[in-house]
């Protein structure tokens, strides 16, 4: 299998054994959904928050079961909170569910059943379920009554070499699971997948990550996840076999093309309300000639809107738009309506200037755009030198460098 880490803590001995894999699903369960989701995250609403991280823990468990590079498929492991009616396992001290103990007590079960068998609030979500059975995968449902794991987890853990927790409460079963695995399995490699977590607030979410999982586990991103568990190729296959997409979210990848991308984005990202989230990359392919690697979203998905047309719903970039983007193409086309330009590429200058006077000039890389990598010199000579400067350092960049215009067309004071 690929290692990408999920395997780099592992003794000797352990990495001559075979890997069997155990994906532990904490308390993804509808009372959790519903208070954990009941507000959004920052300009985001929470049916998307919610929708965004069951497609985080749903292709994990794809990935977990529909094409394993191993001979044994992962266990999938649902562990959940379950109580008997009226709470009888619960002391109406304890700090985490007495209150629920002592309310029932006043008004009974058909008031207060948070986490109580024999309601649906605390099934395990179906549709995560349907994944595992679907593809033919293995999987249990470990109920407890208590805020730590039981020894009733241990049993489904036997010979399993490494174990990965996603879910619901970060701060609470997560976090709970990772620290029993590390007292009661020492042998097994742990690890979470950041992008496959939720909690009650952002803020604690992070610190969580950064700072307390690490202390007994690996924090992994999703694509490690993937690569690790079955390639990135069988997951877009078994993405597509599935072909189902979350509803309330419409998903966003940057795959570092530049342009307009971060623009576009960042609207799409705050306006209030929002629908879109950020959704994962992976390696697509490299030009070994330029040494440049490039991304695509995660098991070559379809998504909303792509910086990559080949993947995206909604297409950024028009036929022609070359010669919008380009100064140097669009001078060929629309000298007359430009002001004076010189295009400059290291030992050629072309277009003539009439002279040096009503500065300043401007110069720019001819390929960029957004108001980046514009540089601003006193006159024709000296941007000349500036430009010849610049393709010093960056041999092979062509610069477009222009007389500013002295009286340009506002539209409620700004240009256009």
């Amino acid at each position: 299998p690929v290692d990408c880490g999920f395997t780099s803590i592992r003794s000797p001995s352990q990495k001559m054994a075979p890997i069997r894999r155990a994906l532990i699903v904490c308390d993804v369960q509808a009372d959790v959904l519903k208070s954990l989701f009941a507000i959004g995250s920052g300009s985001t609403t929470p049916e998307t928050s919610r929708a965004a991280f069951l497609d985080a823990v749903r292709s994990c468990i794809l990935a977990s079961v529909a094409c394993p590079l191993e001979a044994d498929k992962p266990l999938i492991v649902f562990s959940g909170l379950q109580f008997a009616p009226g709470y009888k396992e619960v002391h109406e001290d304890h700090c985490l569910f007495g209150s629920l103990k002592r309310l029932n007590g006043k008004v009974g079960d058909r008031a207060v059943h948070f986490f109580m068998r024999g309601f649906d609030g605390s099934s395990i979500d179906a549709d995560l379920v349907d994944v595992v059975s679907k593809f033919g995968g293995k999987h249990a449902v470990v109920m407890r009554q208590t805020h730590l794991p039981t020894s009733e987890l241990s049993e489904h853990l036997v010979d399993i070499t490494d174990v990965t927790v996603v879910g619901c409460k970060a701060s609470q079963s997560v976090q709970a699971t990772v620290q029993y695995v590390a007292d009661h399995h020492p042998g097994i490699d742990c690890s979470v997948v950041a992008e496959a977590l939720a909690d009650y607030s952002r803020q604690r979410l992070e610190a969580i990550v950064e700072h307390l999982l690490p202390m007994y586990c690996r924090v992994a991103s999703i694509e490690e996840y993937v690569e690790a568990t079955c390639g990135l190729e069988k997951f877009a296959q078994a993405l597509a076999l599935e072909g189902r997409s979350p509803a309330n979210v419409k998903f966003l990848v940057d795959c570092e093309r530049g342009g307009h991308f971060s623009l576009y984005a960042h609207h799409l990202l705050h306006e209030n309300g929002s629908q879109w989230l950020m959704y994962p990359t992976q390696k697509w392919y490299e030009d070994i000639f330029r040494s440049k690697q490039y991304l695509c979203p995660l098991g070559k998905r379809v998504v909303g809107f792509c910086g990559e047309p080949q993947f995206s719903e909604v297409a950024m970039f028009i036929k022609g738009r070359e010669f919008l983007d380009d100064k140097v193409k669009l001078l060929k086309y629309a000298e007359d309506f430009m002001p004076e330009t010189i295009v400059f590429n290291g030992d050629c200058v072309m277009s003539p200037c009439r002279d040096d006077s009503s500065g300043p000039w401007f110069v720019k890389a001819s390929d960029k755009n957004g108001g980046k990598a514009i540089q601003i010199a006193a006159g024709r000579d000296e941007s000349l030198r500036l430009a010849a400067s610049q393709y010093t350092s960056q041999p092979g960049e062509v610069y477009a460098i222009q007389r500013h215009i002295s009286n340009p067309h506002l539209i409620d004071g700004r240009k256009w």
